[in-house]
C-alpha cells in the first residue's frame, strides 16, 4: 500500500507535482512545460545538480519526462509493458524525432516498479548513445522525495492519506493554541 495517493491527482496534478518535486532536489533552473506539445520532455535542466546523491553530483544536459497511469481497474503488468513501450517511444522522439541535446535523463512515474523493471528501463534509456545516464523515478522513490520534502506535500493535500491529514490538522491546532497567531 502506498503512503501517498499519487493516483488521486491525474496526468496534469501529477506532472506538476513531480516537477515541483524536482525543483526542490534538482535546482530552481528547471524551466518545465506541459502538455502534448512537450516534444518528449516535461522538464529540462542545464547544470550541476546533487542527484542522485549529494555526495555524487552530476553536470550534464537533463530531460525529465513524467507518466502517470491510471491502474486501479489494469494488471499492474500491464501498466509496466505500457510504460516500457511508452518510454522507447519518448526516447525515439528526443533523440530521434526532435534530436534534443541531452545526456541525462530521467523518467518518472506514480506506478510502482520491481527491481527487474528499473533494471529493464535503464537499459533502454543507456542503450542510446547520447545518454550517460539514465534515471528511474516509480512511486516508492517519488514517496521518498516527498517524505524529506514536506512542503511539496503541504502544496498537494489531495495525496495525503488520513493519518497525515489528522497529524497535520492537530499540528494546525496546537500552533493556534501556541497564542503565536493573532
Amino acid at each position: 500500500m502506498s503512503k501517498y495517493n499519487l493516483e488521486r491527482l491525474g496526468w496534469f496534478n501529477f506532472e506538476r507535482l513531480v516537477t515541483t518535486l524536482l525543483r526542490q532536489v534538482i535546482g530552481p533552473g528547471i524551466s518545465s512545460f506541459s502538455g502534448s506539445s512537450d516534444q518528449g520532455r516535461d522538464a529540462t535542466y542545464k547544470g550541476k545538480a546533487c542527484f542522485p546523491s549529494k555526495d555524487n553530483p552530476i553536470e550534464g544536459k537533463w530531460i525529465f519526462q513524467v507518466k502517470f497511469r491510471e491502474y486501479q481497474n489494469t494488471s499492474i503488468t500491464q501498466v509496466r509493458a505500457d510504460l516500457r513501450s511508452t518510454l522507447q517511444d519518448e526516447l525515439g522522439k528526443i533523440t530521434r524525432k526532435y534530436r534534443h541535446d541531452l545526456n541525462i535523463y530521467v523518467f518518472a512515474t506514480n506506478c510502482s516498479l520491481t527491481a527487474a523493471n528499473i533494471e529493464e528501463y535503464k537499459q533502454i534509456i543507456e542503450s542510446n548513445d547520447c545518454i550517460t545516464h539514465g534515471f528511474i523515478l516509480g512511486c516508492q522513490d517519488i514517496e521518498e522525495l516527498l517524505d524529506t520534502n514536506p512542503k511539496v506535500v503541504r502544496a498537494f493535500p489531495q495525496i495525503m492519506g488520513i493519518g497525515q491529514l489528522r497529524r497535520l490538522s492537530r499540528l494546525s491546532l496546537e500552533f493556534i493554541q501556541s497564542g503565536t497567531v493573532s
